[in-house]
């Protein structure tokens, strides 16, 4: 079988419901997701193999991260759990003429993007894997 693997940030979705604005809103659904995260799902789904480098917050968000990847059939031995923020973004989904509008927020302090290489396994990750992905 395949061993797919893919490093890059898992960031935190939030979208207001039924095509609404955030200024339309008091209630947002909560996804995770990311470049890797979407990647690795989808070939999970066609039972490869298939997990991911990362950083999550060493907090509940980072907890729920990594257990709603596991429902993805992602592996998540090697991802780390350091610090207290996640990348964000609220996704304000289009509808008729209006287009989907995108705002980021936290995505240089996230537990992802204040971690260097050296912070990582990667000789050892390399070795669980055939093929990686880079993103982000």
């Amino acid at each position: 079988m395949m061993r797919i693997g893919a490093y890059g940030e898992v960031m935190l979705r939030l979208t207001p419901p039924e095509y609404r604005t955030l200024e339309q809103t008091h209630s947002l659904r909560m996804d995770f997701t990311g470049t890797g995260v979407n990647i690795l799902g989808n070939l999970a789904h066609f039972n490869l193999s298939a997990s991911l480098l990362t950083k999550v917050p060493k907090n509940r968000l980072g907890d729920a991260a990594k257990a709603n990847l596991q429902t993805y059939g992602i592996k998540t031995e090697f991802i780390g759990q350091v610090h207290n923020h996640i990348g964000s973004y609220f996704a304000e989904v289009g509808f008729g003429a209006r287009p989907t509008y995108v705002t980021y927020q936290n995505r240089r302090g996230s537990s992802f993007g204040v971690s260097g290489p050296a912070t990582y396994p990667i000789a050892e990750y390399l070795e669980t894997i055939d093929l990686l992905h880079i993103c982000g």
